[in-house]
């Protein structure tokens, strides 16, 4: 399985250790003229790896050594344990028997039943989860035909179905939030508010995915708990910029004004809003232990999201409202019900392919009215 390109990291477990053990009866050693402490100063003598010293070259030091450690049970059976007057060789397996097993501790390990070993296939590094794990299905897949009629290879609990729930997860709660945000912002502000106040949400979360990224933290099933959590809380503060900035806009400052001046007197409250969550957050990072790996991993897409949404709603949602056409190729409203049929169509839809299917015609249906 270490030979598959995916796979990196893979260990037997939950069996019992291996062991070579060396039985000697009383028969034997008489007949051989042997007693037990010749055999087993022969094993000792034979078995082992020797240091044999070092060479000292222009490019650096050789270190000398002789492997003579046996591994098998076939290279303890072959170890010579003495010579007889007329020149033949005795070897341990002529006066013993040596088993290549494994240790009597009493362990076993049963799955449906039967007598069984767990191979356990680790994630190394940034290595893509799905990945290994399809890489694994493939494998056992395959396999069948490969190994006799009851030796059968089955996949266990897989690690990587709960990052793809998880990720399910996130990304209908996400598609659910944006038609939430367009359709209540475009029922009550404006339409050309409620898209680019919506759009606040897929920019926190590239970005955050892109800080994470340089920081070296990989996205996994624990982390997408941060990004969960901070799902309901990307839009607030955009959503209290753009309000500003509406109210202003209505009170005559003008479009670009109006939104500079409607981010300018929301700054400070907004700001403190969002540090004050931080610092909600911001000691998980420094706890300690297993428990403080596992909050770390939920806090950091939590502040990097917030940083990224902060961002947003004071320097790119200010430049967007006061930057809007006069004219719109299907008119403000049209394209705000544009987006929503499109968001709507993709979360009801069983998979990509409706999803396609469904945004096009819905597109088409727009475009014909």
């Amino acid at each position: 399985m270490l030979a598959l390109p995916a796979i990196t990291r893979a260990s037997v477990a939950n069996v019992r250790p291996y062991e070579i053990s060396v039985e000697v009866s009383d028969a034997s050693l008489q007949r051989n003229r042997l007693t037990f402490d010749q055999v087993a100063g022969a094993i000792r003598g034979n078995s082992l790896d020797l240091p044999g010293g070092a060479i000292k070259t222009d490019r650096g030091e050789l270190l000398l050594r002789t492997q003579g450690q046996a591994e098998r049970g076939e290279e303890f059976g072959r170890i010579e344990v003495t010579t007889r007057d007329d020149g033949t060789r005795v070897l341990l397996e002529d006066v013993a028997r040596v088993v290549d097993g494994f240790a009597d501790t009493g362990q076993e390990f049963r799955f449906d039943g039967r007598p069984a070993a767990l191979v356990r296939v680790s994630q190394v590094g940034s290595q893509d989860l799905r990945e290994i794990s399809a890489e694994v299905r493939r494998y056992v897949s395959e396999s069948r035909g490969k190994y006799p009629e009851d030796v059968t290879l089955t996949v266990w609990n897989d690690q990587s179905s709960l990052l793809v729930d998880r990720l399910a997860t996130l990304i209908d709660s996400g598609l659910q939030g944006l038609v939430l945000v367009l359709v209540v912002l475009a029922l009550f502000l404006r339409p050309h508010l409620a898209l680019w106040v919506a759009a606040g949400i897929p920019i926190a979360l590239l970005g955050a995915v892109f800080l994470l990224f340089c920081l070296g933290v990989s996205i996994d099933a624990i982390s997408l708990i941060g990004f969960i959590l901070v799902l309901g809380l990307l839009v607030d503060d955009a959503v209290v910029v753009g309000e500003s900035a509406y109210v202003a806009q209505r009170e005559g400052a003008g479009q670009l004004a109006g939104a500079i001046e409607g981010a300018r007197r929301v700054f400070v409250p907004v700001t403190f809003g969002v540090l004050t969550t931080v610092a909600a957050f911001v000691p998980m990072l420094f706890l300690t232990g297993v428990a403080g790996q596992f909050m770390a991993a939920v806090a950091a897409p939590v502040i990097c999201c917030l940083a990224f949404s902060l961002i947003e709603c004071h320097v790119i949602l200010p430049l967007h409202l006061g930057h809007r056409p006069d004219s719109m190729p299907l008119g403000e409203f049209g394209i705000a019900v544009l987006a929503v049929a499109v968001l709507a169509a993709v979360v009801l839809a069983a998979d990509v392919r409706d999803a396609i299917g469904l945004v096009v015609g819905v597109l088409c249906l727009v475009v014909a009215a």
